[in-house]
């Protein structure tokens, strides 16, 4: 039985081909007969069982590989191979054709240069000054929210709250651009130095503190946010000083915009006819989106944003939603056209949302002032 087993997989291998070439990626049957096939667009194959390993190559969806050990844990995998040495992926994104408890638990490499874990810590609290024990405590993938009117959970009120968010990132020695855009006050502090400092009511508004000379390692970042009434926004991010000096483009795998980038890059300009291909090999030719952001210097005045998408489109200013069709289109692209009156003027951050679920690919934004 035992035999014919690994007859058939070896088969199966056969038949889905040998994309295990891609990356240097290889497998090899000496170890085990059980096999993985990856679950999605792409994913990270690692140096070791965590987030904390540095990056081996890169795998596609339907890639397949020998499975050679678990961690004590069991929710990393190791396989076979990259350059012909063994890798880990995280088991909740393979498909495994047979048992992992039959797996050995191999010894977990040691670690070269630590990074931290992805996510937020993110606390909540029914008041507006970070009293008191915390309401609501989560992990929040990236700090990009717009609650408007909605509570952000269950245990926190829609009104007269604050968060503090903490989280380690690995930075590279570079000059650095740190920036919020909140609804209402905001701080943001790096290694427990205040940086930014807008701890007020106020309309979505959008600042931009620059920090030199920041040298590579592990760093705290804290946010800390108040929400007093009215609409709740805030985002916060970060980019080496001239990275994107045009839109920041974020390339997601679903059409709802929440799983982690699968692509991050600097886009000269909204004007995209894809047709029926990818934005890029990383990203899927269906079911995908994007978020463009971009700050942007405008005169005073009366503007028209206009859109022409092939399934949904948002565009907002410094939070506020100017343009929202939201929805699948029927047959090729559509043009959307609305007013946004009294704009006053300075720099003011523009962000686009897109997300195409099947057929052509096409979007494109731009505004004239009437």
């Amino acid at each position: 039985m035992k035999l014919q087993r690994v007859l058939g997989l070896v088969l199966l291998l056969l038949a889905l081909g040998s994309a295990h070439a891609l990356a240097g990626l290889t497998s090899s049957a000496a170890e085990t007969d059980l096999v993985a096939a990856v679950r999605y667009a792409v994913v990270n194959v690692r140096g070791g069982p965590g987030t904390d390993y540095p990056i081996l190559a890169t795998a596609v969806r339907g890639q397949t590989f020998f499975v050679t050990g678990r961690n004590a844990a069991g929710d990393w995998l190791q396989v076979c191979c990259v350059k012909d040495t063994p890798a880990w992926i995280w088991q909740p994104l393979l498909r495994l054709d047979g048992e992992l408890e039959s797996l050995p638990i191999v010894r977990t490499p040691a670690r070269s240069t630590p990074t931290p874990p992805v996510g937020w810590r993110g606390e909540y609290f029914a008041n507006r000054d970070l009293a008191g024990p915390a309401t609501l405590v989560r992990t929040d993938s990236e700090l990009n929210f717009r609650w408007v009117d909605v509570s952000p959970g269950p245990q926190a009120p829609a009104t007269n709250f604050s968060a503090r968010w903490t989280r380690t990132v690995w930075l590279e020695a570079a000059d650095y651009d740190f920036i919020a855009q909140a609804d209402d006050g905001v701080r943001v502090y790096l290694d427990n130095r205040l940086i930014l400092d807008a701890w007020r009511e106020q309309p979505p508004t959008t600042y931009r503190q620059s920090v030199g000379q920041v040298a590579a390692g592990a760093h705290d970042v804290r946010v800390e946010y108040f929400q007093a009434h009215g609409d709740a926004t805030i985002f916060v991010w970060w980019e080496k000083r001239g990275q994107f000096p045009d839109w920041r483009g974020e390339y997601f795998e679903d059409i709802t915009l929440q799983a982690p980038p699968l692509l991050v890059r600097n886009d000269p300009a909204i004007d995209f006819n894809w047709g029926l291909g990818s934005p890029h090999p990383a990203v899927p030719a269906d079911n995908f989106s994007v978020r463009w952001t971009r700050q942007v210097s405008f005169e005073p005045g009366n503007y028209d944003f206009l859109a022409r998408t092939s399934d949904g489109v948002r565009i907002y200013v410094d939070g506020w939603l100017a343009l929202d069709e939201w929805r699948d289109t029927t047959a090729g692209y559509v043009t959307y056209t609305r007013r946004f009156d009294n704009l006053g003027g300075g720099v003011h951050t523009v962000v686009v949302e897109y997300y195409e679920r099947g057929g052509i690919a096409y979007a494109m934004v731009w505004w004239e002032k009437r």
